[in-house]
């Protein structure tokens, strides 16, 4: 057993060893404020406190004492020509490595800038990570992996380090059809639309006239390219009222019932909440018509365009009956949001507590290749390999997230066979 001793404990410190320690490395551990248990333990054992004090010392900045949130960035330097947070003057480990976990886990940076983007979203280039140029980088993951070897030299083969998990893969599916099954006046107002763009005019007439398949219609290939992988696919399905941001095909349609009993015999379906149940509170209106149509309870979820705010946005799914969310990314930038590449709880700052939600990070986003990238899938490539050298590096899992409308996309190369690439690299 691992020991930790710690002269002022705290919500933050229990929480960052949980994530660490249990969803990481998989330890079995145990924090002391006792001295004399400290001293008595014969075991692995770490000490975070300004006290030198035999076994491995991490010397505390101060940021998991605290409560509320400050506004300064935190400083950095280089470990093993790598960036760290919070450096110090510590002997085996110069910087605190358990505030750095936990400013990049409790998205701290998020609650301190409010910037936003068009759409009021937390923007990458905000990111110390980018800042750093280590957002293509698990650097939580890395983090750890300095302790453990550090753990390890001084108490030889005592921990082991972060397991490689499978691969993940999730489809959001925003539009269910791009022609078929809309209501008589979206379908009359699309084709007068398309009478400007002589080659979409005559592909909706021949997918109605039946003579070609819906070009969002992908759900056969995607039960065939997935049926070779031993892990559980996601689909996200919005289901709201139309909108200038939402919209997919009614869920009042028999079409829309029959695709979610469709995919449900052989993925997980879960709620993709709107975007504007970020204004009108939706989202368990929502969640309900999902949970009505699939005749089961609903508990995951991703924001349409990855719309959340913290912690508003989390505590209301949490009220929902969510349990883990899938949103921890970015749609225009490809990596790690949080850092990390393993599911971890969510810790709300304001309330100073862990919650019972589960985040779910990605770390690639077919859109963004699409819709921010010239020469995207080129692009999207070299990504994907080294978000795969990263996986193999650092471990823990990898997820790769596609839309349904995008598998077809013939516009900016083959999106099929790049979707079936990167499942036969993950295999």
């Amino acid at each position: 057993m691992l020991l930790l001793y710690s002269d002022n404990p705290s919500s933050r410190l229990a929480y960052t060893c949980k994530v660490i320690f249990e969803n990481l490395c998989d330890v079995d551990y145990r924090l002391t404020v006792s001295l004399e248990d400290y001293s008595a333990h014969r075991g692995p054992k770490i000490n975070y406190s300004d006290v030198e004090l035999e076994g491995l010392q991490i010397v505390p900045c101060g940021l998991l004492g605290e409560s509320g949130i400050g506004w300064k960035t935190p400083e950095h330097s280089v470990y093993r020509n790598f960036p760290v947070l919070f450096p110090n003057k510590g002997k085996l480990l110069p910087f605190d490595v358990l505030a750095s976990v936990f400013y990049m886990i409790s998205r701290y940076e998020e609650y301190q800038n409010h910037r936003g983007d068009n759409y009021g979203r937390f923007r990458p280039e905000d990111s110390i990570a980018l800042k750093l140029n280590i957002l293509d980088k698990a650097c939580v993951n890395r983090w750890v992996i300095f302790l453990v070897d550090q753990l390890n030299l001084l108490f030889p083969s005592s921990i082991e380090g972060i397991k490689k998990d499978r691969a993940e893969f999730s489809i959001d599916i925003d539009n269910a059809y791009a022609y078929k099954h809309k209501s008589a006046v979206r379908t009359v107002a699309s084709m007068i639309t398309s009478t400007f763009k002589p080659s979409e005019f005559i592909d909706r007439l021949y997918v109605h006239a039946g003579l070609r398949p819906d070009p969002y219609d992908n759900y056969e290939f995607l039960e065939k390219a997935f049926s070779v992988i031993n892990t559980q696919v996601k689909f996200f399905i919005l289901c709201s009222k139309y909108g200038p941001f939402d919209k997919n095909i009614s869920f009042k349609s028999p079409a829309f019932l029959g695709l979610i009993q469709r995919l449900k015999k052989w993925a997980a379906v879960g709620i993709h909440p709107s975007f504007a149940s970020n204004k009108d509170k939706s989202a368990h209106m929502e969640k309900s018509i999902l949970e009505n149509l699939m005749q089961e309870e609903v508990s995951i979820s991703r924001q349409h365009y990855l719309m959340f705010h913290l912690p508003e946005t989390y505590r209301g799914l949490i009220e929902m009956g969510i349990k883990s969310d899938y949103s921890m990314g970015y749609s225009n930038a490809h990596g790690y949001r949080a850092g990390i590449s393993v599911p971890f709880p969510f810790y709300d700052l304001e309330a100073e507590c862990q919650t019972s939600l589960i985040l779910h990070p990605f770390q690639f986003m077919d859109a963004m290749y699409i819709h921010h990238v010239p020469e995207g899938q080129k692009k999207a490539k070299i990504h994907v390999d080294g978000l795969l050298q990263e996986w193999n590096e650092t471990g823990g899992g990898i997820h790769f997230v596609f839309h349904n409308e995008y598998v077809n996309n013939k516009k900016q190369g083959d999106w099929r066979e790049f979707l079936a690439t990167i499942i036969s690299k993950t295999r």
